[in-house]
Order: C-alpha cells, then sequence, then structure tokens
C-alpha cells in the first residue's frame, strides 16, 4: 500500500505529518511493516509512505494520481483551502485530507471541509500542534515520540495529540483499501 503526502504550499505541515503517522502506524503494524521514502510498485503487504513535498512536477503528479492513498496537508487558514479546492482538487483519485492546526489560530477545522466542500467526514482529519512532538522533531527523534507516548502519554496535551494522530492513521488504512488493524 502506497501513502504519499503531499501539500499544496509550505508550513501545511506535511513532513510532521508524515513523521507523526508513519511512527504510529509502525507503532500499530510493527516495525517491518512500515517503508518509508520509496514507492512500492506491487503489493508486498507493506505499507510506503513518502513525503512529495510541495507543488507540481510529472513525477510530484504520477506518485499522487497513483497512490492508494494521497494525504493532501492543507493550511487551516480558509483563503489556503478556497484556492486549493478552486484550483488543485483533482490531484489524485483517492484523497485524504489532513489540516494543520496551531491553537488559537482562526481558521477551518473538519466541519468546515465537510459542510463547505462535502468531503466525507472519513476524509478530514486535524492534527493538533503539540510543543513536545515539535522538539523531537527538531531533534530528529519524532517517531520515536510517537512511539513512546503511544501507549502511555505523558500530559493531557500528548494524549490530545497521540489520539488525533491515531485517528488519522486508522482512518488511511481503511481509505486505502487495507485494514492492518
Amino acid at each position: 500500500m502506497n501513502l504519499v503526502f503531499w501539500g499544496r504550499e509550505h508550513a501545511s505541515g506535511t513532513t510532521a505529518h508524515m513523521v507523526a503517522v508513519t511512527g504510529m502506524l509502525r507503532a500499530l503494524c510493527g516495525e517491518e511493516c512500515v517503508v518509508t521514502g520509496r514507492f512500492l510498485r506491487e503489493d508486498t503487504g507493506k505499507i510506503a509512505v513518502s513525503d512529495c513535498g510541495t507543488g507540481f512536477s510529472g513525477r510530484r503528479c504520477h506518485f499522487l494520481w497513483h497512490a492508494d492513498l494521497a494525504v493532501v496537508n492543507l493550511r487551516s487558514k480558509k483563503e489556503s483551502i478556497a484556492r486549493f479546492f478552486a484550483e488543485d482538487f483533482h490531484v489524485a483519485r483517492r484523497a485524504m485530507f489532513l489540516l494543520e492546526n496551531r491553537d488559537g489560530e482562526e481558521g477551518a477545522d473538519e466541519a468546515y471541509l465537510c459542510r463547505m466542500y462535502r468531503i466525507p467526514p472519513e476524509r478530514v482529519a486535524v492534527i493538533p500542534y503539540n510543543p513536545a512532538f515539535a522538539e523531537a522533531l527538531r531533534r530528529g527523534v519524532g517517531e520515536d515520540f510517537i512511539r513512546s507516548q503511544h501507549t502511555e502519554p505523558a500530559t493531557f496535551e500528548n494524549e490530545r495529540f497521540i489520539r488525533s494522530v491515531k485517528r488519522a492513521a486508522d482512518r488511511m488504512l481503511r481509505l486505502a483499501g487495507e485494514d492492518f488493524l
């Protein structure tokens, strides 16, 4: 199964979301089931997670279109979302939307995407900003943070974050058509 993470614009959380979800998939499905940085050409029983970054190139478009699920990362600003749906909505055959969310920022949420753009709720997730995870990412140990907090989060904020990442990972597996859980 191929999961491809892509963002329409910079600062949409693409890499952070990919690291968080990859860590969660490894915690849920096992280390050996998840590979990163490559696109699988045939069904191997593994989950391949790739970061396509931002923008469009021939190669990115190919990966987005042929992935089992394209995970589109959007900033929660309504103008950014409107621009995506007006210009780039058809980048993938099968897509799920992840909204970056910084506490205290005004912006769109899951209900907004469902109501305004008629996106089914199972195709949208919000992963809240978490300072402890951001620090782990900065140090290069984001996946380790997810695995360590997965079963016993140290704080309420970490628990909320882990619950959101798990919900997003569960939805991705279901949408991609394979339930590894």
